[in-house]
Protein backbone atom coordinates (compact mmCIF):
# COMPACT_ATOMS: atom_id res chain seq x y z
CA UNK A 1 0.00 0.00 0.00
CA UNK A 2 1.75 3.20 -1.12
CA UNK A 3 -0.10 5.14 1.58
CA UNK A 4 1.34 3.04 4.44
CA UNK A 5 4.90 3.78 5.63
CA UNK A 6 6.73 1.43 7.99
CA UNK A 7 9.54 2.61 10.28
CA UNK A 8 11.90 0.79 12.63
CA UNK A 9 12.56 2.97 15.65
CA UNK A 10 14.90 2.71 18.66
CA UNK A 11 13.57 0.94 21.74
CA UNK A 12 12.07 3.38 24.21
CA UNK A 13 11.55 6.13 21.70
CA UNK A 14 8.98 8.63 23.01
CA UNK A 15 8.45 11.15 20.23
CA UNK A 16 8.17 11.25 16.46
CA UNK A 17 7.75 14.21 14.17
CA UNK A 18 5.77 14.03 10.93
CA UNK A 19 4.88 16.81 8.53
CA UNK A 20 1.19 16.51 7.68
CA UNK A 21 0.66 19.71 5.72
CA UNK A 22 2.83 21.61 3.19
CA UNK A 23 0.47 24.08 1.54
CA UNK A 24 3.05 25.29 -0.99
CA UNK A 25 3.33 21.76 -2.35
CA UNK A 26 -0.43 21.03 -2.08
CA UNK A 27 0.47 18.36 0.49
CA UNK A 28 -2.33 17.74 2.99
CA UNK A 29 -2.74 14.47 4.92
CA UNK A 30 -4.13 15.67 8.26
CA UNK A 31 -7.57 14.14 7.64
CA UNK A 32 -6.13 10.69 7.00
CA UNK A 33 -3.03 10.69 9.18
CA UNK A 34 -2.81 8.19 12.01
CA UNK A 35 -0.12 6.13 13.71
CA UNK A 36 -0.18 2.50 14.77
CA UNK A 37 2.31 0.64 16.92
CA UNK A 38 3.31 -2.79 15.63
CA UNK A 39 2.92 -4.53 12.30
CA UNK A 40 -0.23 -6.44 13.28
CA UNK A 41 -2.07 -3.62 14.97
CA UNK A 42 -5.33 -2.27 13.63
CA UNK A 43 -6.82 1.18 13.68
CA UNK A 44 -9.41 0.35 16.32
CA UNK A 45 -7.16 -1.74 18.54
CA UNK A 46 -4.47 0.77 19.54
CA UNK A 47 -4.33 4.38 20.69
CA UNK A 48 -4.15 6.88 17.87
CA UNK A 49 -2.21 10.12 17.79
CA UNK A 50 -4.15 13.14 19.04
CA UNK A 51 -1.33 15.65 19.35
CA UNK A 52 2.41 16.26 19.12
CA UNK A 53 4.09 18.07 22.01
CA UNK A 54 0.95 20.02 22.79
CA UNK A 55 -0.07 20.78 19.23
CA UNK A 56 -3.35 19.20 18.20
CA UNK A 57 -3.61 17.27 14.96
CA UNK A 58 -6.75 16.30 13.17
CA UNK A 59 -7.41 12.65 13.95
CA UNK A 60 -10.55 11.42 12.17
CA UNK A 61 -10.86 8.31 14.37
CA UNK A 62 -10.58 10.31 17.57
CA UNK A 63 -13.12 12.82 16.31
CA UNK A 64 -15.49 10.01 15.38
CA UNK A 65 -15.23 8.60 18.89
CA UNK A 66 -15.88 12.01 20.42
CA UNK A 67 -18.88 12.51 18.17
CA UNK A 68 -20.29 9.17 19.30
CA UNK A 69 -19.93 10.20 22.94
CA UNK A 70 -21.89 13.37 22.26
CA UNK A 71 -24.87 11.62 20.68
CA UNK A 72 -28.06 12.20 22.69
CA UNK A 73 -30.08 8.99 22.71
CA UNK A 74 -33.79 9.77 22.61
CA UNK A 75 -36.13 7.35 24.36
CA UNK A 76 -38.78 5.69 22.23
CA UNK A 77 -41.26 6.80 24.89
CA UNK A 78 -40.78 10.53 24.32
CA UNK A 79 -43.99 12.18 23.20
CA UNK A 80 -46.05 8.99 23.52
CA UNK A 81 -49.45 8.77 25.23
CA UNK A 82 -49.63 6.50 28.28
CA UNK A 83 -52.78 5.55 30.18
CA UNK A 84 -51.68 4.44 33.65
CA UNK A 85 -54.42 2.38 35.29
CA UNK A 86 -53.99 1.58 38.95
CA UNK A 87 -54.87 2.16 42.57
CA UNK A 88 -53.55 4.54 45.24
CA UNK A 89 -49.97 3.78 44.17
CA UNK A 90 -50.78 5.22 40.73
CA UNK A 91 -53.19 7.92 41.90
CA UNK A 92 -51.69 11.27 42.84
CA UNK A 93 -52.20 11.67 46.58
CA UNK A 94 -50.38 12.51 49.81
CA UNK A 95 -48.30 9.33 49.71
CA UNK A 96 -45.74 10.86 47.30
CA UNK A 97 -45.11 14.14 45.54
CA UNK A 98 -44.28 12.29 42.31
CA UNK A 99 -45.55 8.97 41.05
CA UNK A 100 -43.71 6.46 38.90
CA UNK A 101 -45.34 7.77 35.72
CA UNK A 102 -44.22 11.32 36.55
CA UNK A 103 -40.61 10.18 36.90
CA UNK A 104 -40.75 8.17 33.67
CA UNK A 105 -42.21 11.09 31.73
CA UNK A 106 -39.49 13.42 33.01
CA UNK A 107 -36.73 10.91 32.29
CA UNK A 108 -37.68 10.46 28.64
CA UNK A 109 -38.27 14.13 27.86
CA UNK A 110 -42.04 14.22 28.17
CA UNK A 111 -45.05 11.94 27.72
CA UNK A 112 -48.78 12.51 27.73
CA UNK A 113 -49.73 10.66 30.90
CA UNK A 114 -53.40 9.97 31.58
CA UNK A 115 -53.63 9.02 35.25
CA UNK A 116 -56.35 6.44 35.86
CA UNK A 117 -55.29 5.66 39.40
CA UNK A 118 -58.14 5.38 41.90
CA UNK A 119 -57.48 4.70 45.56
CA UNK A 120 -58.86 1.36 46.71
CA UNK A 121 -59.63 0.14 43.20
CA UNK A 122 -58.80 -3.18 41.59
CA UNK A 123 -59.96 -5.69 39.04
CA UNK A 124 -62.81 -6.80 41.29
CA UNK A 125 -64.65 -3.48 41.43
CA UNK A 126 -63.63 -1.67 38.23
CA UNK A 127 -63.65 -4.49 35.68
CA UNK A 128 -66.71 -3.27 33.77
CA UNK A 129 -65.94 0.46 33.72
CA UNK A 130 -62.24 0.92 32.94
CA UNK A 131 -62.40 0.50 29.15
CA UNK A 132 -65.25 2.99 28.81
CA UNK A 133 -63.47 5.48 31.08
CA UNK A 134 -60.52 5.71 28.66
CA UNK A 135 -61.70 8.20 26.07
CA UNK A 136 -58.34 8.86 24.39
CA UNK A 137 -58.32 7.39 20.91
CA UNK A 138 -55.53 4.89 20.35
CA UNK A 139 -53.14 5.67 23.22
CA UNK A 140 -49.68 4.23 22.72
CA UNK A 141 -49.60 2.40 26.05
CA UNK A 142 -52.07 1.16 28.63
CA UNK A 143 -50.62 -0.34 31.80
CA UNK A 144 -52.68 -2.18 34.41
CA UNK A 145 -51.13 -1.83 37.87
CA UNK A 146 -53.94 -3.35 39.91
CA UNK A 147 -53.94 -6.24 42.34
CA UNK A 148 -53.09 -5.22 45.88
CA UNK A 149 -56.71 -4.22 46.60
CA UNK A 150 -57.95 -7.44 45.02
CA UNK A 151 -55.91 -9.27 47.66
CA UNK A 152 -57.11 -7.11 50.54
CA UNK A 153 -60.04 -4.88 49.59
CA UNK A 154 -61.79 -2.57 52.01
CA UNK A 155 -64.64 -5.06 52.31
CA UNK A 156 -64.68 -8.86 52.35
CA UNK A 157 -62.01 -10.49 50.20
CA UNK A 158 -63.12 -11.68 46.77
CA UNK A 159 -62.31 -15.32 45.83
CA UNK A 160 -59.37 -15.71 43.45
CA UNK A 161 -61.17 -18.06 41.08
CA UNK A 162 -59.71 -20.23 38.33
CA UNK A 163 -57.86 -19.22 35.18
CA UNK A 164 -60.12 -18.09 32.29
CA UNK A 165 -63.17 -18.02 34.53
CA UNK A 166 -66.07 -15.89 33.30
CA UNK A 167 -67.44 -15.55 36.83
CA UNK A 168 -67.00 -11.87 37.69
CA UNK A 169 -67.64 -12.57 41.36
CA UNK A 170 -64.03 -13.85 41.34
CA UNK A 171 -60.82 -11.92 40.76
CA UNK A 172 -59.92 -14.17 37.84
CA UNK A 173 -63.21 -13.56 36.09
CA UNK A 174 -62.75 -9.81 36.51
CA UNK A 175 -59.22 -9.94 35.09
CA UNK A 176 -60.51 -11.80 32.04
CA UNK A 177 -63.31 -9.28 31.58
CA UNK A 178 -60.84 -6.36 31.73
CA UNK A 179 -58.45 -7.95 29.25
CA UNK A 180 -61.18 -8.85 26.77
CA UNK A 181 -62.74 -5.40 27.04
CA UNK A 182 -59.49 -3.45 26.60
CA UNK A 183 -58.16 -5.60 23.76
CA UNK A 184 -61.45 -5.29 21.90
CA UNK A 185 -61.57 -1.50 22.27
CA UNK A 186 -57.83 -0.82 21.81
CA UNK A 187 -56.48 -3.53 19.48
CA UNK A 188 -53.59 -1.31 18.28
CA UNK A 189 -52.46 -0.12 21.73
CA UNK A 190 -49.60 -1.74 23.61
CA UNK A 191 -51.31 -3.18 26.66
CA UNK A 192 -49.19 -4.41 29.58
CA UNK A 193 -49.75 -5.81 33.07
CA UNK A 194 -47.73 -4.74 36.10
CA UNK A 195 -48.02 -6.97 39.16
CA UNK A 196 -48.50 -5.63 42.69
CA UNK A 197 -45.39 -4.89 44.74
CA UNK A 198 -44.81 -6.79 48.00
CA UNK A 199 -46.67 -5.61 51.09
CA UNK A 200 -45.42 -5.65 54.65
CA UNK A 201 -48.29 -8.00 55.53
CA UNK A 202 -47.80 -10.22 52.46
CA UNK A 203 -44.43 -10.79 50.80
CA UNK A 204 -42.14 -13.58 49.66
CA UNK A 205 -42.90 -17.18 48.76
CA UNK A 206 -44.33 -18.26 52.12
CA UNK A 207 -46.86 -15.51 52.77
CA UNK A 208 -50.14 -16.18 54.55
CA UNK A 209 -53.48 -16.44 52.79
CA UNK A 210 -56.01 -13.66 53.00
CA UNK A 211 -59.56 -14.29 54.20
CA UNK A 212 -60.47 -15.66 50.75
CA UNK A 213 -57.65 -18.22 50.89
CA UNK A 214 -54.95 -16.90 48.54
CA UNK A 215 -51.69 -14.93 48.72
CA UNK A 216 -50.51 -11.86 46.85
CA UNK A 217 -47.99 -14.07 45.04
CA UNK A 218 -50.77 -16.37 43.83
CA UNK A 219 -52.59 -13.35 42.47
CA UNK A 220 -49.38 -12.13 40.77
CA UNK A 221 -48.87 -15.58 39.25
CA UNK A 222 -52.44 -15.49 37.94
CA UNK A 223 -51.81 -12.10 36.33
CA UNK A 224 -48.68 -13.49 34.70
CA UNK A 225 -50.72 -16.41 33.36
CA UNK A 226 -53.26 -14.03 31.83
CA UNK A 227 -50.45 -11.96 30.29
CA UNK A 228 -49.01 -15.07 28.69
CA UNK A 229 -52.44 -16.17 27.48
CA UNK A 230 -53.19 -12.81 25.84
CA UNK A 231 -49.59 -12.32 24.64
CA UNK A 232 -49.09 -9.03 26.47
CA UNK A 233 -45.94 -8.00 28.36
CA UNK A 234 -45.82 -8.60 32.10
CA UNK A 235 -43.67 -6.80 34.67
CA UNK A 236 -43.29 -8.85 37.84
CA UNK A 237 -42.77 -6.26 40.55
CA UNK A 238 -43.86 -8.71 43.21
CA UNK A 239 -40.64 -10.65 42.66
CA UNK A 240 -38.40 -7.94 41.12
CA UNK A 241 -39.30 -4.63 42.75
CA UNK A 242 -36.08 -4.00 44.72
CA UNK A 243 -38.37 -2.71 47.50
CA UNK A 244 -37.71 -5.02 50.50
CA UNK A 245 -40.58 -3.69 52.57
CA UNK A 246 -40.04 -6.35 55.27
CA UNK A 247 -36.69 -4.78 56.21
CA UNK A 248 -37.40 -1.99 58.74
CA UNK A 249 -34.87 0.43 57.25
CA UNK A 250 -36.22 -0.12 53.73
CA UNK A 251 -39.80 0.22 54.93
CA UNK A 252 -38.89 3.51 56.58
CA UNK A 253 -37.01 4.82 53.55
CA UNK A 254 -39.37 3.75 50.78
CA UNK A 255 -42.80 3.69 52.43
CA UNK A 256 -43.00 6.77 54.66
CA UNK A 257 -45.23 9.48 53.20
CA UNK A 258 -43.70 12.98 52.97
CA UNK A 259 -46.04 14.34 55.66
CA UNK A 260 -45.68 11.36 58.02
CA UNK A 261 -42.92 9.94 60.20
CA UNK A 262 -43.83 6.24 60.16
CA UNK A 263 -44.11 3.94 57.13
CA UNK A 264 -47.25 2.03 56.20
CA UNK A 265 -45.58 -0.90 54.44
CA UNK A 266 -47.74 -0.50 51.36
CA UNK A 267 -47.59 2.88 49.61
CA UNK A 268 -44.22 3.93 48.13
CA UNK A 269 -43.11 7.51 48.73
CA UNK A 270 -40.98 9.48 46.26
CA UNK A 271 -37.98 7.22 46.85
CA UNK A 272 -40.07 4.09 46.32
CA UNK A 273 -41.82 5.53 43.29
CA UNK A 274 -38.37 6.38 41.85
CA UNK A 275 -37.34 2.72 42.15
CA UNK A 276 -40.56 1.64 40.48
CA UNK A 277 -40.08 4.21 37.71
CA UNK A 278 -36.66 2.86 36.77
CA UNK A 279 -38.14 -0.61 36.36
CA UNK A 280 -41.23 0.56 34.49
CA UNK A 281 -39.30 2.87 32.12
CA UNK A 282 -37.04 0.03 30.97
CA UNK A 283 -40.07 -2.24 30.71
CA UNK A 284 -42.05 0.16 28.52
CA UNK A 285 -39.05 0.86 26.31
CA UNK A 286 -38.69 -2.86 25.71
CA UNK A 287 -42.23 -3.28 24.35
Amino acid sequence: DPNVKLFTVPAGMLYAFATTSIPSLSFEIRDVFWVNEGQNSTKGAVPTVSGIKGFQIRDPLAQERLDNLNIVHTSVLKGKTWVAVGDSITEFNMRATKNYHDFVSEDVGGMVVINKGVSGSGYHDSFNTIADSITTANPNFITLAWGTNDWQPRSTSVPLGVFLSTDTTTVSGCIKYVMDDLLLKFPLTKLAIISPIPRLNNYGLNASNNSAGFTLKQLSDLLKQYAQHYSVPFLNLYEQSNLPVWIPAANQHYFTAPTLTTPDGLHPNDAGQRVMADKIKAFLESI
